[in-house]
C-alpha cells in the first residue's frame, strides 16, 4: 500500500488536496468520491515522521479491541470508528477508516480486509468470513487474535534462543578474523624464507588470510548482501509469505519435540525467525 499526495475538487467547485494511503489510483479515486471530492492529480509520497510499518503486535490490538466492542453489543461501523479514534499509527488510522466507509457501503468486513493483502493476509480474511458466516464474528476475531499472538510469541521465543548463539558466532568471527588478517601475514614471510614444502593445513592458512587481504572479500561481502535483499524481498509476496508460514507450521508443530540445543541450532542457520 502505497502513501499518495493529491489534488482535487468538491462538489462546490473548491479545490482541496492531502495524502492518503491507497492500494492503487483506483483505490485512492474511490475514497475521494466517498467524500465527494473528484481527483485532479496524485503522486506518491512519503511521510518520514508519523509513518511506520503496521505491526503484527498492532493488528492483535485491533482484532482483540473490535471483538470486545462487538461482544459489547457496538454496531460494526461505530465500533471501526472508534478504534480508529484511538489508533496511533497513521497508516491503521486510514485503513481502519477505509474498512468503516466498506462496511457502510454494504460489503462485509472480510470483503473489506480483502482490499489491503499485503496487511491482512488470506489466512485473517477466512477467519472473519468464517465468524460473519457463522454469526459469531466477535469469537472469530477473538480467536485470530489469540493465533497472532501464539504465532509471535513464538516467534519472540525463537529469536530470544538466537540471540546467545548469534552472539557467540559473531566474537568467534572477530577473533578469526583479527587472526587471520593482522597475525598470520606476520608469519608469511617466515614460511617462504624456509624454502620448504609447507603442509597442506598451513598452505590452507595463508590462502585464507591472503583471501581475507584481497578484493575477493569484498565481493563476497556485496553477493551476500544482495542475496539478503532478495530474500527479504521475497518473503514480502505471497509466494514467499507462504513458504515462511509453512516452515513456521512445520517447526511449530516440532516446538515441543525439540531439545533446547537442537532448536538453539535451528536458531542458527535462521535468525529470521
Amino acid at each position: 500500500m502505497a502513501y499518495f499526495k493529491w489534488k482535487g475538487v468538491d462538489l462546490h467547485g473548491n479545490e482541496c488536496s492531502g495524502k492518503l494511503f491507497a492500494t492503487s489510483e483506483k483505490n485512492l479515486c474511490n475514497q475521494l468520491l466517498e467524500r465527494e471530492i473528484a481527483l485532479i492529480t496524485y503522486k506518491p509520497s512519503r511521510q518520514w515522521f508519523s509513518f511506520r510499518p503496521i505491526t503484527i503486535d498492532e493488528k492483535i490490538n485491533f482484532f482483540r479491541q473490535l471483538a470486545v466492542l462487538l461482544d459489547a453489543g457496538v454496531l460494526l461501523p461505530d465500533a471501526l470508528h472508534v478504534l480508529s479514534s484511538l489508533l496511533k499509527n497513521v497508516s491503521l488510522k486510514e485503513i481502519v477508516l477505509s474498512l468503516k466507509k466498506h462496511v457502510l457501503s454494504g460489503e462485509s468486513l472480510s470483503k473489506a480486509l480483502e482490499q489491503y493483502p499485503g496487511i491482512f493476509g488470506s489466512l485473517m480474511v477466512r477467519m472473519v468470513r468464517v465468524g460473519q458466516e457463522s454469526g459469531k464474528l466477535s469469537s472469530a476475531l477473538d480467536r485470530l487474535s489469540s493465533y497472532l499472538e501464539s504465532t509471535q510469541s513464538f516467534r519472540k521465543k525463537l529469536k530470544s534462543a538466537a540471540l546467545i548463539p548469534v552472539v557467540t558466532f559473531g566474537f568467534f568471527l572477530l577473533i578469526t578474523s583479527v587472526i587471520f588478517v593482522w597475525i598470520v601475514p606476520r608469519f608469511e614471510s617466515l614460511f617462504s624464507s624456509m624454502k620448504k614444502e609447507l603442509p597442506f593445513a598451513t598452505k590452507t592458512i595463508l590462502q585464507t588470510s591472503r583471501f581475507l587481504r584481497s578484493w575477493y572479500l569484498l565481493v563476497f561481502i556485496a553477493g551476500i548482501i544482495l542475496l539478503s535483499i532478495f530474500v527479504h524481498w521475497y518473503s514480502k509476496t505471497t509466494k514467499g509469505k507462504n513458504i515462511l508460514t509453512n516452515l513456521f507450521y512445520i517447526f511449530h508443530g516440532w516446538e515441543h519435540f525439540l531439545s533446547k540445543k537442537q532448536l538453539s541450532m535451528f536458531c542458527t542457520l535462521f535468525p529470521c525467525f
